[in-house]
């Protein structure tokens, strides 16, 4: 969680909270959501063959889906 922490900060995302498999982000008001699941679905190069999906959505305060 801590390396993933340092690298979404670098692209402008701060993780405020995770709960089970989510992260809950904040982020500035013209982010991507696609960029953001797009950015969620690589594969970490220690995982290769990992098929990973990502789904998300945006508001303004934390809600479930």
């Amino acid at each position: 969680m801590g390396t993933n922490r340092k690298l979404w900060t670098k692209k402008g995302y701060y993780i405020v909270a995770h709960v089970h498999d989510e992260i809950i982000i904040e982020a500035n008001m013209d982010a991507s959501l696609s960029q953001v699941c797009e950015e969620m679905a690589k594969t970490p190069s220690w995982a290769k063959g990992l098929l990973l999906g990502a789904d998300g959505f945006e508001c303004l305060f934390y809600q479930k889906d």
